[in-house]
């Protein structure tokens, strides 16, 4: 089921993460968008975030999608969450 969480409360979203993928196997995460994870926490503390969702996904075999809108990041941040993530 999905689970929403305020972008403002990147806790709640991280535990709720690991709750869901230690309990589900080959779970898939999905942050559809990012955006207000960004402009609610700043680009550097939501990065932190996607790297502890990414690091769950990981050692729990999950997938983590992340949607990033077109005009939501800088550059430079665009560059930063693709060295961490995939892009698809």
């Amino acid at each position: 089921p999905a689970v929403g969480v305020r972008p403002d409360d990147l806790e709640t979203l991280i535990d709720t993460v690991e709750d869901f993928t230690t309990r589900s196997d080959s779970s898939v995460i999905l942050v559809d968008p990012i955006d207000p994870f960004v402009k609610a926490n700043g680009f550097a503390i939501t990065l932190q975030a996607v790297r502890i969702l990414s690091d769950l996904a990981h050692s729990q075999h999950a997938c983590l999608l992340v949607t990033v809108g077109a005009a939501a990041l800088a550059p430079v941040d665009h560059e930063a969450l693709e060295r961490l993530l995939v892009e698809v």
